[in-house]
This record gives C-alpha cells, sequence and structure tokens, in this order.
C-alpha cells in the first residue's frame, strides 16, 4: 500500500442536508454565516420549514416549497404523502421506469412505445399531496455534460430539468430543483436546475441512514444538481454508480457485489455522513451550503482532475499536505470515528464532544493509515 493517499479538495455543498438558517429556504448559500455560535447550531440546522433533510436542502421542491428526495413510479406515497397518479407523454398514458439511472417512459395502452432519451422532452407527471394536485414536466434531457468523479470516467450521467406547475394549473414555469449550485460549485454549470435520477438506494432523511431496495423497485431518487445524493452518485457511492455500460444489463439487480465499483451500504453511509457532518451518528447535520471541505474514501477511485479539483495528499507520518490544511474527522457509518476541528461549529456544539465519553482526536499515527480502518476521511482547507 502507497504511503501518499491521494484525495481531492472539493467545496461540498451539502444542499442535501444543510445549507441555510430557517426562513432561508430560497438562499443559494451565498453569504452563509461563517460560524455558529455555542448553543445555537440545533436550530441553524433544522426548524418546522426546513425539508426532512435539512434546512437549505437542494430537493425537489414543489411550488408551495414542499421538498421530495423519491418517487414511486407505481403509485405509492412518499413519507411526505407525495405520489404519481398520471403520466402522459404525447397524448399516450406512460409509467417512468429508471433503470440504473436512466430514465424512460414506456406505455400503458399496450402499444408497447418506449419514449427514452430526448423522446422523453414533454412528458407531464401529475403529483397528488394532500388533497392538492401538482405537475411535473420533462423539459430538458442533458446526456452530455457531466461525468461520473470515480472509477471508470468515460460515462455521462443523464439529467433532466424538470418543471413544477401549481395545483390546478398547466403552467410550468419553475424548475424543481432551484438552487443556483454553480454559484459555489462551477462542475455544476451545465445541469444548474436539473436532476439526475437513479434506482437501488433508499435513504432515511431524518436519520441519514442508507438502505438497499429491492431488485425491480419501482421507487426512485431524484436528485438536484449539487445535492449530497447527487455526489454520492457520482462519487459512485450508489448501487447505480457501481456499474459501467460494458458490464451492465438493463433489468438487472443493480445491488450485485460483482459491479466494478461496488460499495456495500457501511461504506456509501460513512460518505453520507460525512458529506453531513453527522458527527455523533444521530441524523443531525453540523454543515451548511458550501462549506468548503477536502475529502476521500478508502476506495480511492476519485479522479479530482477530472471536474478541475485539487489533489491533496496525507503522508506516512500522518501530515497533511497543502500546509495548512487541518485533519476534521475519519468517518464510519456511524458516525465519526474521531474528531479534530469540525468545518463549521465549535467542538462544544456538538453533543458527542462534550460528553462524558466524547469522540477521541484524530492522532497522526492512525490518520496515516486511515484508508485501512475507516472508510472516509475530511478535512478542513487552509
Amino acid at each position: 500500500m502507497s504511503d501518499v493517499r491521494s484525495f481531492a479538495w472539493i467545496v461540498v455543498a451539502c444542499e442535501l442536508l444543510a445549507g441555510c438558517l430557517p426562513g432561508e429556504a430560497g438562499s443559494s448559500g451565498a453569504g452563509a454565516p461563517d460560524e455558529v455560535g455555542t448553543g445555537e447550531a440545533t436550530s441553524a440546522f433544522s426548524g418546522p420549514t426546513c425539508p426532512d433533510f435539512g434546512c437549505g436542502a437542494n430537493s425537489p421542491t414543489l411550488v408551495d416549497g414542499v421538498a421530495f428526495d423519491e418517487l414511486d413510479a407505481a403509485g405509492a406515497p412518499d413519507h411526505d404523502g407525495i405520489q404519481i397518479v398520471a403520466a402522459v407523454q404525447s397524448g399516450v398514458p406512460v409509467m417512468l421506469h429508471v433503470d440504473r439511472h436512466t430514465m424512460t417512459a414506456v406505455a400503458t395502452d399496450g402499444s408497447g412505445i418506449v419514449f427514452a432519451h430526448g423522446g422523453l422532452v414533454g412528458t407531464v407527471v401529475t403529483l397528488k399531496k394532500a388533497g392538492q394536485t401538482y405537475g411535473l414536466k420533462i423539459a430538458g434531457v442533458d446526456e452530455n455534460s457531466l461525468r461520473f468523479w470515480a472509477g471508470s470516467l468515460d460515462e455521462v450521467v443523464p439529467f433532466y430539468r424538470i418543471l413544477v406547475s401549481p395545483p390546478g394549473t398547466q403552467e410550468f414555469k419553475d424548475p424543481v430543483c432551484r438552487k443556483n449550485v454553480a454559484a459555489t460549485e462551477k462542475v455544476w454549470a451545465p445541469v444548474e436546475h436539473s436532476a439526475l435520477a437513479f434506482a437501488g438506494d433508499r435513504y432515511e432523511p431524518v436519520s441519514k441512514r442508507v438502505a438497499n431496495e429491492n431488485r425491480g423497485t419501482t421507487w426512485f431518487n431524484l436528485a438536484c444538481a449539487g445535492s449530497a445524493t447527487a455526489k454520492l452518485h457520482l462519487m459512485r457511492h450508489t448501487n447505480a454508480g457501481a456499474w459501467t455500460p460494458s458490464t451492465w444489463h438493463p433489468g438487472s439487480d443493480v445491488r450485485a457485489p460483482g459491479a466494478p465499483f461496488h460499495t456495500d451500504v457501511a461504506q456509501r453511509q460513512a460518505m453520507l455522513k460525512m458529506f453531513a457532518a453527522d458527527y455523533c451518528g444521530t441524523g443531525q447535520p453540523f454543515t451548511v451550503d458550501g462549506q468548503p471541505l477536502l475529502y476521500d474514501d478508502s476506495k480511492h477511485w476519485f479522479a479530482p482532475g477530472s471536474i478541475g479539483v485539487l489533489a491533496l495528499s496525507v503522508a506516512a507520518d500522518g501530515s497533511l499536505s497543502p500546509s495548512g490544511a487541518k485533519m476534521e474527522a475519519l468517518w464510519t457509518d456511524q458516525g465519526a470515528l474521531c474528531v479534530n476541528q469540525p468545518r463549521l461549529v465549535a467542538r462544544t456544539d456538538v453533543p458527542c464532544l462534550t460528553s462524558a465519553t466524547p469522540l477521541p482526536v484524530c492522532k497522526p499515527d492512525l490518520m496515516a493509515v486511515w484508508d485501512t480502518q475507516v472508510h472516509v476521511i475530511s478535512v478542513n482547507p487552509p
């Protein structure tokens, strides 16, 4: 094993989990507070107006501010009661289908028609929640701009621009992905306000936990550009991200451990806990949208140069490069194993760092061999 482990400097906009203070759901993250005072951490990252995944979450959002992160093509309601009740393309009734990360609309009138790629444009999906009816319209398909960030880098990941209409209208104006994420992470510029769709994983938003989904599931995730779920997929920390075009057979079980870039649930969950700054493993995030961070995982598949970010390293003595980088934490599926300097809040703001048995600091000898002990490392940039 090499004495030097490479990872990358990337600005982590944790829109899935946190981003703006309560009452600032429309914030792009610019001008977010640099610090949160002692005792304010909980109120800063949660609140009655926040989506389940946290304030500032870049989740698909209906016109009344109701956020959602997954849908069932067969019409089952999600945990907020949002359900698909109909879908139509070119006058033909259809059912959405997501195979790995590719969406199609399959005719349900017996004609056998399948709408795919650009043929999806114009598809209208009707949603219901609490007696209100909303419309979603696929307004664009981008199959040219963004590729995986890890593993085999030659595969483009499709993104879908989806507009929403208010109840009782067919006026599609606003995108369901609204945050201007390219302001802090330029890599998203070509697909800003678009979402990718993938099947095979389910997320429990309150506890920030990951689960495998059953083969043939009709549930799929919608992950807006810049969100943590989008990053998980592009980092190949989803079942759907484990495959390559040459190894994937449509309709196969995405969970197969033989996939070339397979990660197990614990590894995917460790990455999610890191994105959330869920140090204590309770589901409580301690980060905001646009907070700079350095990170890597023990697979070392990440290719930072592919998205124009700076590579860094951990030396055999545990020292960090570039000079001035500060260790944050090592991560498992249960949260942080050890914590030095939280990326945003003070240590006194984090319950498991001030309890009778607090999490330890990360010592250089452990940092030097981190990828043999845990799956994810995170570091504060200079």
